[in-house]
């Protein structure tokens, strides 16, 4: 599934990369290419719930969840691993999943399947839009493999966003592929997360960014103890915990 799903990017979706990088501006957009074939965003999906049930364990041990009832934003978590995760491990924890209706059918099948339709929702929301993140404060916002997708501005305000649906002491967690020397530990992982961010220049706009980028846009929205652990089960992929300081 995985090279068939990279092989539909790289033989279809790359059609216009020349243009993308003659201009600096992406020539295709890959989350309405993934839309307008339900086969393969089925195939991207699933691919990113297996990467959830590889990561899900320790980055659960990592992140820190109230000890009363708490509540957890997953945005653009279609799948839903993540939150399946959390909620097993702590069962005070409501979550609920924030995505594109398309991406949404794989998570909600998922937590039904779960047992855990009464603790987990899905919830239609668009992150390029203006709406606010709905709902009330959460104690745990999660932005899995979001911030690669976007410019620094976009990201800039998306993080303010965060912060202000952020309770005070609560914590944003995301999970990102650093573009730094050496991240991966490995010059083939380096070369991955080149070309990832090759991939993500020509459809999202975004890039695999520097760790001390991300997390200055975490401290400008409010964030502090800002901090990244590098996974064990993926090297490629780092953990960046920050937590929501009080207004002031």
């Amino acid at each position: 599934m995985v090279f068939s799903f990279w092989q539909q990017v790289l033989f279809e979706h790359w059609d216009r990369l020349e243009e993308t990088v003659r201009t600096g501006t992406p020539a295709a957009d890959f989350y309405r290419w993934l839309e307008e074939r339900p086969d393969t965003l089925r195939e991207f999906q699933t691919m990113l719930d297996r990467q959830a049930r590889m990561l899900a364990p320790e980055v659960v041990e990592h992140v820190a969840v109230p000890a009363g009832p708490a509540r957890l934003v997953d945005i653009g978590g279609g799948h839903a691993g993540y939150s399946i995760a959390f909620c097993r491990q702590h069962p005070q924890l409501r979550a609920v999943v924030l995505d594109l209706a398309g991406a949404l059918a794989t998570g909600a099948r998922a937590v039904a399947e779960a047992g855990l339709a009464d603790r987990i929702a899905t919830e239609a929301w668009d992150i390029t839009g203006d709406q606010p993140i709905p709902g009330p404060p959460a104690d745990v916002v999660l932005l899995f493999n979001i911030v690669h997708g976007y410019r620094p501005a976009r990201n800039r305000e998306l993080l303010r966003r965060v912060a202000a649906q952020t309770a005070v002491g609560g914590t944003v967690a995301l999970v990102e592929p650093l573009n730094d020397p050496a991240s991966s530990g490995s010059a083939s992982g380096d070369a991955f997360v080149k070309l990832f961010s090759l991939n993500l220049l020509h459809g999202q706009g975004g890039q695999a960014y520097p760790y001390e980028e991300i997390a200055g846009w975490l401290r400008a929205a409010g964030f502090g103890d800002v901090r990244a652990r590098a996974l064990a089960a993926s090297p490629n992929d780092h953990l960046i915990l920050a937590t929501r300081q009080p207004a002031g």
